[in-house]
């Protein structure tokens, strides 16, 4: 149970002003701002004692170590080892306080700042005449009819103040629940977790923190995705075969296991717009049609498509064309939200950095990050459908969305590696 020096009591709420539905307000600016500050101050102060506590426990144990290694009875190695476990278990308790203070001061200073701007809005609207109701750093500013001519301008103002200081809260937010996250993390645990988030947001709309920006790369994934699925679904129902170009004779080992992994390399048996033409080598005896010739190595025979089979394969290569342009738009909007995230990254948690730094590093950050994940994502679709392959149409598209998430992650991941290596060595400051 803890003491009670170190139970944080959160403040009374004061009410001024009229409840805020009394008024016949114009335009309106609220806010809600709930967070004790000076209780998280208080708390930093308390994990320091706590901290500086658990470190003279931890010397202390070591201390009585040394001490008991030095007796000479049977009991020794038993006791050198139970304090030897107490020490390491007050150092390992003392890293992750430290992680915890940290992360709470660091918010702390950041939510403090989002305070003061709040109350800075709330006072200049007081001072303008404007009609403030507050319920303790909470409030509500109003504009009435009268006011209108007169203050619109100003109320404007405040709005936009109010409006970038809510998404300063926002951002501190979400930095202090990503801080918190990462404590006691193993690698292994963050790999998976960030695995799992990939594919999370490949197949489920974007919610929370940034989600209209995510929107449209799931909105082109979902298209694009939608796409390719009915067409190997079409091929398949088709029994499609795999039946490319001539061209395909004089590729390497492996561009042909690449080319094996494109739906436009496979063409429909079946139906009454499909018709065999020959070219290239002659058939070898006993092959199989639209197959490769087994002891040549050669295509042998192609399959053509006519009429409305081939109108549906046409628009639907063509769409998958306009989808494959559109991502990569969606690829560079991807960068730039690598890049606001460092910018905002940093600004919580280097307060003290020039504006200057903390774009060249969020420019280095958006280009590796979304430079490596495109590439990433691409070749790992390239790769996955051409592993696939060997079940059809369908395993095409299977292991093409498989291996562009494992590919796109993989890539991202490096990517915001390098790029933190690179700032920082090179912009630290």
């Amino acid at each position: 149970m803890l003491p009670e020096s170190a139970v944080i009591t959160p403040p009374q709420q004061y009410c001024v002003g009229t409840p805020q539905s009394s008024y016949d307000s114009v335009r309106t600016i609220s806010w809600t701002f709930a967070i004790d500050v000076d209780g998280l101050f208080a708390a930093d102060q308390q994990f320091r004692t706590m901290i500086s506590q658990l470190q003279t426990s931890a010397q202390d144990a070591n201390d009585a170590r040394h001490l008991i290694e030095l007796q000479l009875a049977s009991c020794v190695p038993h006791a050198a080892e139970d304090l030897k476990k107490l020490e390491n278990s007050a150092l390992d308790t003392v890293k992750l306080l430290e992680l915890l203070r940290v992360a709470i001061s660091t918010y702390a200073w950041a939510v403090q700042k989002v305070r003061d701007n709040f109350r800075s809005i709330r006072e200049d609207a007081r001072k303008a005449g404007l009609t403030v109701s507050e319920c303790g750093e909470s409030a509500f500013i109003h504009l009435s009819e009268q006011q209108c001519d007169s203050y619109s301008a100003l109320f404007s103002s405040l709005s936009q103040r109010c409006a970038w200081t809510k998404n300063n809260l926002e951002s501190a937010n979400y930095q202090f629940a990503t801080d918190l996250s990462e404590i006691d993390t193993s690698n292994i645990e963050r790999i998976l977790g960030s695995l799992v988030k990939r594919f999370r947001d490949k197949f489920l709309p974007p919610q929370g923190y940034h989600a209209e920006w995510k929107m449209p790369k799931y909105i082109q994934g979902l298209v694009n995705d939608g796409v390719k699925t009915f067409h190997g679904a079409y091929l398949f129902n088709k029994n499609a075969i795999f039946s490319p170009n001539e061209n395909y004779v004089h590729l390497n080992s492996w561009r042909r296991f690449i080319e094996r992994g494109k739906l436009s390399n496979w063409k429909p048996t079946r139906g009454r717009h499909v018709h065999q033409a020959r070219h290239g080598p002659k058939v070898p005896e006993g092959a199989k049609p639209g197959r490769l010739a087994q002891n040549s190595g050669e295509v042998t025979q192609a399959i053509h498509v006519d009429g409305e089979a081939s109108s549906i394969l046409k628009n639907v290569s063509k769409l998958e064309s306009g989808a494959k342009l559109l991502g990569g738009g969606v690829a560079i909007a991807g960068g730039g939200l690598s890049a606001l995230e460092s910018y905002q990254s940093d600004t919580y948690h280097h307060p003290g950095m020039g504006e200057g730094t903390k774009i060249a590093r969020a420019g280095i950050k958006g280009i590796a990050t979304a430079g490596l994940g495109y590439a990433g994502a691409t070749y790992g679709a390239q790769i996955g459908a051409a592993l696939g392959a060997p079940l059809g149409p369908l395993g095409i598209v299977a292991g093409g969305l498989i291996g562009g998430v494992l590919g796109g992650w993989m890539g991202s991941s490096a990517g915001d590696t390098v790029a933190t290596l690179f700032n920082d060595k090179a912009l630290a400051s």
